[in-house]
């Protein structure tokens, strides 16, 4: 989609974003701005490298309503595509959900501590209502959006994510559950707060369904909202209890088995490190990769820089951010940010977490934590507060410049085990934290999880608890120190702890449940053979690049093998129900984000290599062929990590190396050849892409003068220098 620009409903002036930093040559020609009521510039957006790029600005609804109309396809995509994941799941529609979570944390979301953040949800809604406002016919609506997701300015649910209109009569429904259902049998949804709501929830909604039929019976007040009526009203028919107290047990038990006896769902890798002994300039290295069921993380491709100046005040100061997020989230839910308090920051969720305490939902405490701490032990209070357990996290934290006793900055790096009741807090200014789901305190292990997996080497929390301080140790033997090139290695690593042997499959730091026959699963309530889980992204940042508000990412996983759905479903038929909501993601380059600023041009394309480069690795070999491949580019938001293979020595020993994997020399767009690495057949070489040639030709095109003086091993610059000595002499 190409970059388009918004004018704000709310004519009110703001201050303009921090200048970006020079991306490497002018980005393609903007088309004309959409047409809006009011004066007030505060977003834009442009699609690169399989990741949107958004910037907003202004007051709380102002940004919320950039969100909302810039991203309005994907959001409606999302909310569609979830209604079918909770139905698939639980067995209730989406409303249900709706309701739930308005009713258990709307007051709290709309109290002093919280009301901006409610207000830029309630924003989003009105940006997508707006942008659904601006097709004058249902033809350019089915175009924008998928063909009949709108009906006028409501969502219109799929067939499959909710009770079919003819089973109405054959399940006893109420009249209010009827009233959910147009004349002619479908469902739609109010695009308002309350849906945003639930988005950002969407990491909360296990938790506090596990634990609803006691957060019910032991608050009376919850007996006159929406969502208990209709979860005892669909229960008690089945089980003939008179009431919510005397029904509690069954509830947990049998209504909400799943939830209840999984815990937390477990997800991604990550490894933070620092200081002269681990890191190549003593500085912070901060990689991560998450994990998902692909129909729900392949909505995390939204890079999103939050300019929250106007809520900046000498008492309490605002930070910007930067940080990876999901189409209509205030938060990050994937947790890899950046803030312009040079902090930079991720987590990795605590497995088998089943603590739970109704206080403020996980999406209002990350954001506020984001954007309101300056320091590590700050940090720390803002996560703590209001705590309810849900998406309990192990959080790794790192300050390009904290402060020690004496006021001396230097880089220092923390983790937060966060339970509820427990927390385990450490910090680091030489050493390095791993995440891997599964948590070293014994308190929150034993007391506030079930069967993690922490010691199972058949599961991939206790195999990559092996696997990733194995890799750590390897990169920082003797001289050896991790930069950014050795966390790309680590983080796209496919060794397999239990089998002992290179295999991409769940236990691998770049997971590939989808590659997993899982017959050595521990329990039959994880996940399934082949099930469309796993990396669905990489990310890495620097002090350097933190300190500029940066990080580099890679969008489908860190390996860059390609997920074709069509292939997978053809050749995983028991995935056949999910390939209508299912999206290819194909291998992607590593890009640099940052704000984007599509207003700008005339970069200088050599500056900005130096740039990168000067920051980046100190490896002293070569770019390895699976490297070549993903040159990204040129445009604001990719810039380039290397220059090409030909650069002068002096340029060239810093350009990252990565030792091939089997998995990244497959050919391009070929699910089953990997499938067939993944079962110990062999890769197919191929040659490197065009787009690597592209790039060295725009590159000797824009700057000839340069490229010349940095390549004296070339033809033209061995012939230029026999002229030169003749001349001398």
């Amino acid at each position: 989609m190409p970059p388009q620009k918004i004018i704000s409903p709310l004519a009110l002036p703001v201050a303009p974003p921090p200048i970006a930093p020079p991306p490497i040559a002018p980005p393609p020609i903007a088309p004309p701005p959409v047409a809006s009521p009011s004066t007030t510039q505060n977003g834009n957006r442009t699609d690169r490298n399989g990741f949107i790029y958004v910037t907003v600005k202004g007051k709380p609804e102002e940004r919320g309503y950039a969100q909302g109309f810039l991203i309005a396809d994907r959001i409606v995509k999302f909310i569609r595509t979830y209604a079918f994941f909770l139905w698939s799941e639980h067995g209730r529609d989406i409303t249900f959900f709706t309701k739930m979570i308005k009713d258990l944390f709307g007051n709290i979301v709309d109290s002093q501590e919280y009301h901006e953040y409610y207000l830029e949800m309630k924003g989003i809604a009105r940006g997508v209502v707006d942008k659904i406002s601006t097709f004058s016919s249902q033809q350019e609506k089915d175009a924008y959006f998928t063909k009949g997701a709108i009906d006028g300015i409501k969502i219109v649910l799929p067939a499959d994510s909710h009770l079919e209109h003819r089973n109405l009569v054959y399940n006893g429904a109420s009249e209010e559950e009827k009233k959910k259902y147009t004349k002619d049998g479908k469902i739609l949804i109010d695009i308002n707060f309350d849906i945003i709501f639930l988005l950002n929830c969407v990491v909360t909604v296990d938790y506090a369904y596990s634990k609803l039929a006691e957060i019910f019976s032991s608050n009376n007040s919850f007996k006159q909202t929406a969502s208990y009526k209709e979860y005892v009203g669909n229960v008690n028919p089945l089980h003939s209890h008179s009431s919510i107290g005397k029904s509690s047990g069954v509830l947990s038990s049998i209504v909400n088995k799943k939830g209840a006896s999984e815990g937390g769902s477990d997800r991604c890798s990550a490894f933070m490190a620092v200081g002269n002994t681990h890191t190549s300039d003593g500085g912070i290295i901060c990689a991560h990769i998450t994990f998902d069921n692909y129909i729900m993380g392949q909505f995390d491709n939204i890079i999103l820089y939050i300019d929250t100046s106007t809520s900046n005040t000498p008492q309490k100061p605002s930070y910007n951010i930067l940080m990876q997020t999901f189409a209509g989230g205030v938060f990050s839910s994937t947790d890899f940010f950046v803030t312009s308090a040079k902090i930079v920051g991720t987590e990795t969720t605590i497995g088998g977490f089943h603590a739970f305490e109704l206080h403020a939902p996980a999406c209002v405490r990350s954001r506020k934590a984001m954007q309101y701490s300056g320091t590590l032990d700050e940090y720390i209070i803002n996560l703590r507060k209001n705590n309810s357990g849900d998406y309990a996290n192990t959080w790794y934290i790192g300050h390009t410049e904290s402060k020690d006793s004496a006021g001396i900055k230097r880089p220092e790096i923390m983790r937060i085990e966060l339970g509820l009741k427990y927390v385990n807090v450490e910090k680091k200014t030489d050493g390095y934290f791993i995440g891997f789901n599964a948590c070293y305190d014994p308190r929150i292990r034993n007391l506030e999880c079930s069967n993690d997996g922490f010691f199972d080497i058949r599961r991939h929390s206790g195999a990559r608890r092996v696997t990733l301080n194995e890799k750590i140790k390897e990169y920082t033997e003797g001289t050896k120190r991790i930069s950014i090139a050795e966390a790309q290695s680590i983080i796209s690593n496919h060794y397999d702890l239990y089998l002992g042997k290179d295999n991409p499959c769940s236990r691998s730091i770049c997971a590939h449940y989808d590659l997993d026959k899982r017959e050595y699963m521990s329990q039959e309530n994880r996940p399934k053979p082949y099930q469309p889980k796993g990396a669905v992204d990489a990310k890495i940042c620097s002090s350097s690049l933190c300190n500029k508000m940066q990080f580099m990412a890679r969008w489908g996983n860190a390996c860059g093998t390609d997920f074709r759905k069509d292939d997978f479903c053809n050749l995983r038929r028991e995935w056949e129900y999910q390939r209508a909501y299912m999206e290819d993601r194909l291998k992607q380059p590593w890009v640099v984000c940052t704000e984007v600023n599509i207003a700008t041009s005339g970069y200088d394309m050599n500056s900005a290599i130096k740039e990168y480069v000067s920051g980046s690795s100190s490896s002293s070999a070569s770019m390895s062929p699976s490297m070549s491949t993903s040159i990204p580019n040129l445009n604001p938001v990719a810039l380039a990590l290397a220059p090409s293979a030909s650069a002068s020595p002096s340029s060239q020993k810093n350009i990252p190396n990565i030792t091939p994997d089997p998995i990244q020399m497959l050919p391009p767009n070929n699910f089953k050849a990997a499938a067939a690495v993944a079962a110990g057949g062999s890769p197919h070489e191929f040659d490197n892409n065009k787009e690597l040639k592209d790039f060295i030709k725009m590159f000797k095109k824009q700057n000839k003068k340069s490229y010349r003086s940095k390549n004296s091993n070339t033809r033209r610059n061995k012939k230029n220098d026999k002229k030169n000595d003749k001349n001398k002499e």
